[in-house]
């Protein structure tokens, strides 16, 4: 079966129009909207300095652009925000009422606990909204607790999507979760789920935990919903393929140019990477304890060992519904950044692509209400989207650069052969005359010592673009020979007087 999103079959605008509804709505009308990802972290100590607890989250904006398109989910966003806000400070509170009592008995042995809430984005379009939030709780014990929750929102006007505005059939919606939980966890026992489908009959729509993509429907239930906990928390997922009359043809749709699915670092993700056969796989991630990638896929893993980092953010994506990549943006020391792009390829990742330096990019938002935070870009849409790079050139600085993925390779794309340059650095200022290419009509010129020179852009290669004070452009050229920059065959820092370089 084909597990992947259905082309032939026309979106519905409502239901009673189903039987009127023609070809007129494809899935080129399924628009990627632009989401930016904030982190957010709280935390205290106690007199004798040892940290008693922190409670860290994100959250989720629109761009400006996309919020003005759909105000009602731009405020909706804004209210979660403020409720996590408000829910993240009484936890602290309730952590550090007993954190402090076991800080002052245990000493600096004392581990400290927290409240850590990470959120995956599964969709975002102008049909759904649709994230889950993966909770971890210590607040002392043998283990911590986990949780997810989500959220289903409609960009239009802002409200919830509730599981029978997307189900067909609510009455089959039992059964088919308890076949489906029963051909998934073979492991656990057979009476496991005997119960489940009459459990599920009880249940009102807004009782379901769910998040949908582009391959179907995701249902989540705690350690102790089905079960005695022992199996743990669980998820399963129902596929649009499979089920060809269970959804709502709104939904079932994707994006022209693909789609992306941000996954977790914590268990195993459902997908389908080969849309023309029955099943699906199991794909998970993370960083081992020194740092170093792994990437397993059903029970068959692999090791980056020149991979190393403190966190990093994976994306699923697929430009075409027939291969899948790996996009993953890491952080190491000092801040350094570097794109990974695997190939999910016959039941292998293999390693395409590094781009050292970059990652997806984001800005920092003084002007955010719930306080200034730095907002990461959510990796949404393959046909463009702008990646950052640190320039090494005259100085550290940042640039951007808007790329597209390529649908025959999979791989970024750039749109431009330079890094437009991003940066509070105050202007170079020369040390002796410099001889510099006018870019008005690439005629040379002789700037006297003294001339202040503000950053514009770069290929991080070979030029460096200058704004002067008269308001005129120049292109600066230089040349690497082991390791140090020449400009018009002079050590750089004899050319300028506050070059500054990081690490």
């Amino acid at each position: 079966s084909m597990a992947g999103c259905a082309e032939a079959d026309p979106p519905l605008r409502n239901r009673k129009e189903q039987t009127e509804e023609t070809e007129t709505e494809t899935k080129s009308q399924i628009q990627p909207l632009e989401v930016l990802v904030g982190g957010q972290y709280i935390n205290r100590w106690s007199d004798d300095y040892i940290p008693l607890a922190y409670v860290s989250w994100q959250d989720v904006i629109l761009s400006d652009g996309c919020a003005a398109e759909y105000p009602n989910l731009a405020a909706a966003l804004i209210n979660r925000n403020r409720e996590i806000h408000a829910l993240s400070e009484e936890s602290l509170e309730m952590l550090c009422e007993s954190a402090e009592k076991e800080a002052a008995r245990m000493g600096e042995d004392f581990p400290g606990y927290m409240d850590d809430t990470r959120t995956y984005i599964q969709r975002a379009d102008n049909r759904i909204f649709s994230a889950c939030y993966q909770y971890e709780i210590f607040n002392g014990g043998m283990r911590s607790y986990y949780g997810t929750t989500c959220l289903n929102l409609d960009p239009a006007t802002g409200k919830p999507v509730i599981i029978d505005q997307v189900i067909t059939d609510m009455d089959g919606l039992p059964q088919l979760l308890t076949d489906a939980l029963r051909a998934k966890y073979t492991d656990l026992p057979a009476e496991t789920f005997d119960g489940t489908a009459k459990q599920l009959q009880s249940y009102i729509p807004e009782a379901y935990t769910w998040t949908i993509g582009y391959q179907g429907v995701t249902f989540y239930f705690g350690a102790y919903e089905l079960t005695d906990g022992a199996a743990g928390s669980l998820t399963v997922t129902l596929w649009f393929a499979d089920n060809p009359n269970l959804f709502q043809k709104a939904y079932t749709h994707c994006p022209e140019s693909g789609y992306t699915i941000s996954l977790p670092q914590s268990g195993y993700a459902d997908v389908d990477l080969n849309p023309d056969e029955a099943g699906y796989d199991q794909l998970a991630l993370g960083l081992d304890e020194e740092g170093r990638l792994w990437i397993e896929l059903n029970d068959s893993r692999i090791y980056n060992d020149e991979f190393y980092a403190y966190y990093l953010d994976a994306y699923l994506v697929t430009p075409n519904n027939e291969n899948f990549y790996l996009y993953i943006d890491s952080s190491s020391d000092n801040d350094y950044r570097a794109l990974h792009v695997y190939e999910l390829k016959a039941g292998q990742p293999i390693l395409r692509t590094v781009l050292w330096g970059h990652g997806f990019n984001g800005q920092w938002i003084e002007s955010y209400e719930l306080g200034p935070t730095y907002f990461a870009e959510h990796f949404n849409d393959l046909s463009g989207y702008t990646l950052y790079t640190r320039t090494e050139l005259l100085s550290t600085l940042t640039g951007t650069r808007p790329y597209h993925t390529d649908p025959n390779t999979g791989l970024p794309q750039e749109d431009l052969d330079h890094y437009t340059m991003h940066s509070d650095f105050p202007p170079l200022v020369s040390l002796i005359p410099l001889e510099v290419e006018m870019l008005s009509d690439q005629s040379t010129e002789t700037l006297p010592a003294g001339t202040k020179f503000s950053f514009l852009r770069t290929d991080n290669e070979t030029y460096v673009d200058m704004a002067l004070e008269d308001g005129r452009e120049c292109r600066i050229t230089v040349v690497r020979r082991d390791w140090q920059l020449y400009v018009n065959g002079k050590w750089e820092y004899d050319c300028f007087e506050n070059l500054m370089y990081a690490g």
